[in-house]
């Protein structure tokens, strides 16, 4: 018996970029969150991360959850590799849950 597979709609990545890294200071600060600076080599973990999921085959438009005040270095470093993304600001850092919400509601919404 064979089954015809379905196609099926690319992933569409939800980065959240929104905290300050505290864990890993001293090297990252508020000024400066773990996601932006370089840590192992000449791209952030940020853009490390754009970058495994830039494969068109696979993955759709990322969609980036981040605060107003990292809005900015976002769009440096999407813009940087050449990334377009949905970028959705939350008015303040409320943890992982809220930033996953709205991943999700965007989505659905783009759907």
């Amino acid at each position: 018996m064979k089954f015809k597979r379905e196609p099926t709609k690319p992933i569409r990545p939800l980065i959240m970029c929104g905290g300050s890294g505290i864990r890993l200071w001293p090297a990252s600060r508020s000024e400066r969150p773990r996601q932006f600076p370089p840590l192992f080599g000449a791209l952030s973990t940020f853009q490390e991360t754009l970058r495994r999921v830039a494969e068109p085959g696979l993955f759709g438009r990322p969609v980036i959850v981040t605060t107003k005040d990292h809005r900015f270095r976002v769009a440096d470093q999407l813009e940087a590799l050449g990334i377009e993304a949905d970028v959705l600001m939350e008015p303040q850092t409320r943890d992982s849950g809220p930033a996953i919400l709205a991943g999700v509601r965007h989505n659905r919404e783009a759907s």
